[in-house]
């Protein structure tokens, strides 16, 4: 189980951040981490007109190494156009499969295309995971097991 009062977020994060500022990520919260999901949300800025943008985001394990990634193309939802001045909050709901310690979340923001990027992230914020459940795994995810005893 989590001890959720351990989950706590690094708000001070800073992070490398790049990209043509066409619009840019003004913040990113994460949210409830408890022991089966941890919310992820950004807020952006639309400087210039943009045309359906992609926002997605990564998360790092204490090792460094990326093991979860997405964004709204992949997951086909589309977002519409928007004009200069507008504002958008994106939210994810990402199941719970991290082991303990530090993770940390990179997210960006894109044209359509993917190619041409607005703002770039990087470890722009972190969360801590403390389960009881000590484990040399990437990942834990929630498993089910079930055992029957047969005469």
């Amino acid at each position: 189980l989590n001890n959720e009062n351990d989950n706590a977020e690094d708000s001070n994060n800073s992070g490398k951040r790049w990209g043509n500022k066409k619009a840019t990520i003004s913040s990113i919260q994460i949210g409830a981490v408890n022991k089966d999901t941890i919310t992820i949300s950004a807020e952006c800025v639309f400087k210039k007109d943009v045309e359906s943008p992609v926002i997605g985001f990564s998360i790092k394990n204490p090792l460094g190494h990326k093991v979860v990634e997405s964004n709204t193309l992949w997951n086909k939802v589309v977002l519409d156009d928007y004009k200069a001045g507008t504002k958008l909050n994106v939210t994810w709901e990402v199941a719970n499969i991290f082991t303990n310690g530090r993770h940390s979340v990179t997210m960006a923001l894109a044209g359509s295309s993917g190619t041409e990027f607005f703002d770039w992230w990087e470890d722009a914020r972190s969360f801590i995971i403390n389960k009881n459940v000590p484990t040399s795994a990437s990942t834990l995810p929630k498993q089910e097991i079930n055992v029957k005893v047969k005469q």
